[in-house]
């Protein structure tokens, strides 16, 4: 009786679903789809022109160095890796010199987001509130969102001009109560493809310090941007030099190929050598009751790559080619819907950069490519330009036209 009692409890049955990632549920319907021209455009991967996931050969080669390495439990993860990711980002930055930056290790950039809220819960308590770009990453909100933060939004994206609203944006920032994070996309954003010009970003910089912000940067993209990831890092360098207080959430997934890995990096930079030490011992501690230490493989591979000089110079060209590829596509892209006779001006989509593009489709207009023609892309009307090749071109350019055709505007 009591055996069958026990089996009737359930522990569970009164759990409400949980907030769904709107691209994880397209993914899913994309691999359950049997249509033969189905295109995926909503994930973040880079793809080679026959449609495989993207790895440079220097990150091939430098796996296949490492493959058979010993590896020693480290909490905060490799101190190579570390001071090659530290290196990328802000190359011989005086904060470095003068030890003022704690960095650790962390799966994937998520997991440095997830590392920094889970410490300013802790030890910042009465922050503010975190401000997030509009649009943003659905990911990065939620992270913030499920600690407890309050969430607050500051204009970003101008959908009429297809450009970033700089002036509204600093007026969000002037407006928030001091001592606010702001989340800041170094390069590539998502999801619309538009970055702050240089002189927008000592704009930003400058009201970041008199507010006495937080800037929280993410930079997931470094490399694939403008095909020079020191360029690419000029927000984070910026910052560093003027002596702004920032973190920094890296993530070496695409831009080494290595998204199964996990590799990212939490960098925070501080006020003395001693102030850093204090934090990297808190860090160390989180890191071990949160996540119980790190995968050391692909930190290892992204650590060969970056202090083997030969190497290092391979990955620089490979990225360079995919920065140019990707634009290629995006002409490629334009060109196409205009060859399958859309009356529309897609010429915004050649003016944004890295893997995204902001399409201006509508809801309606997704759902339409998506259900018709199995050409899967976010409801915001998002497109990986990644996901785009010389084989699926045309078909994904007749799906967007057709589903754009008879609208009088975007």
């Amino acid at each position: 009786m009591l055996r069958n009692t026990l089996r009737g409890f359930r522990v569970w049955k009164n759990i409400e679903r949980g907030a769904s990632d709107p691209i994880l549920g397209l993914r899913e319907n994309y691999v359950k789809d049997k249509h033969k021209k189905k295109s995926d455009l909503s994930v973040g991967v880079y793809r080679d022109d026959s449609g495989n996931a993207w790895v440079p050969e220097a990150v091939q080669k430098a796996r296949n160095q490492v493959i058979n390495q010993a590896y020693e439990d480290n909490i905060a993860g490799s101190d190579e890796f570390i001071n090659s990711s530290l290196k990328l980002a802000l190359g011989d930055s005086r904060v470095m010199e003068e030890h003022r930056i704690v960095s650790v290790q962390t799966p994937g950039a998520a997991g440095a987001l997830h590392t920094l809220f889970n410490f300013m819960k802790h030890y910042l308590p009465q922050t503010p509130g975190v401000y997030f770009p509009v649009p943003s990453s659905f990911t990065h909100k939620l992270i913030a969102h499920e600690l407890k933060f309050p969430i607050h939004n500051y204009t970003y994206y101008d959908p009429d001009k297809n450009k970033v609203k700089i002036s509204e944006m600093l007026r969000d920032l002037e407006m928030a109560k001091n001592k606010s994070v702001v989340v800041l996309q170094v390069c590539g954003h998502d999801p619309t493809g538009l970055d702050f010009s240089k002189e927008d970003w000592s704009l930003i910089q400058d009201i970041t310090a008199r507010k006495q912000h937080l800037a929280l940067f993410v930079m997931e993209q470094q490399g694939l941007v403008s095909g020079d990831p020191t360029e690419d890092s000029y927000p984070v360098r910026l910052f560093a030099e003027e002596g702004n207080p920032f973190a920094l959430a890296q993530s070496f997934s695409v831009n080494f190929g290595l998204y199964g890995e996990r590799v990212g990096s939490l960098t925070m930079n501080c006020g003395s050598g001693t102030e850093a030490e204090k934090l990297r011992s808190i860090l160390v501690g989180m890191l071990d009751y949160i996540w119980g230490g790190n995968a050391l493989f692909g930190a290892r591979v992204v650590e060969k790559v970056l202090e083997t000089p030969e190497l290092k110079l391979e990955w620089e060209t490979e990225v360079a080619e995919v920065a140019k590829s990707l634009l290629d596509r995006r002409n490629m892209l334009v060109d196409h819907l205009r060859y399958s006779g859309s009356l529309h001006n897609w010429s915004h989509l050649k003016h944004q950069k890295g893997l995204f593009s902001y399409t201006g489709m509508r809801p309606k207009h997704v759902l339409q490519a998506n259900k018709s023609h199995s050409v899967y892309l976010t409801l915001d009307g998002r497109i990986n330009i990644g996901g785009i090749n010389s084989n699926n071109v045309f078909y994904v350019a007749e799906s967007i036209d057709e589903a754009t055709r008879f609208t009088d505007s975007l």
